[in-house]
């Protein structure tokens, strides 16, 4: 079976409209790891740009070897949010054939538990060999957005976001 699954799950002091607003847009904090500097496409961005998102919307991820475009599968604010990828320029994306991502968001005693699961199917005569790369890649990647979105969870919180629509909004002059 060519499937792969990484599930990551991270708990956060604050609401999970906080964590809604940091996966629909949020910027990563430059601090650089061992693993990152080996070739390891290190977040930068993530952001919907959709004005009205929702199922069927863009999602891009900007890491600092190239770019990630995903449709949105699921949507709904504070509880879940799933992507596909659509494309991507990274070297790593010839042996994907498809990934999927799902944050699935529940309360907690002390705020809200998220949990990451992304699904990946490979492809390519050499997948095998890349496969584990990939895994310990995708367990970093996660460990790594979360510990930056929960310093930026901390600093305050992301700018306003609908609760129906998850896009910024704008204060009224």
């Amino acid at each position: 079976m060519n499937e792969m699954v990484v599930r990551t799950r991270r708990s956060f002091p604050c609401s999970a409209s906080t964590v809604w607003s940091l996966m629909c847009n949020s910027r990563m904090d430059e601090s650089a790891s061992l693993f990152f500097r080996l070739g390891v496409p290190q977040p930068v961005e993530c952001r919907v740009s959709d004005p009205h998102p929702g199922v069927g919307s863009e999602r891009e991820c900007i890491s600092d070897r190239g770019v990630v475009r995903q449709r949105i599968l699921v949507w709904a604010p504070d509880r879940c949010l799933a992507f596909r990828m659509e494309s991507t320029d990274l070297r790593l994306g010839r042996y994907l054939q498809d990934l999927v991502d799902t944050f699935e968001l529940d309360a907690t005693p002390d705020g809200v538990g998220v949990t990451r699961t992304t699904r990946v199917r490979t492809r390519g005569l050499l997948q095998f060999l890349a496969r584990p790369a990939l895994f310990l890649s995708l367990r970093k990647v996660h460990r790594y957005v979360f510990r930056n979105w929960e310093q930026l969870a901390r600093e305050g919180p992301p700018s306003p976001v609908s609760a129906e629509r998850g896009s910024p909004m704008v204060p009224a002059s």
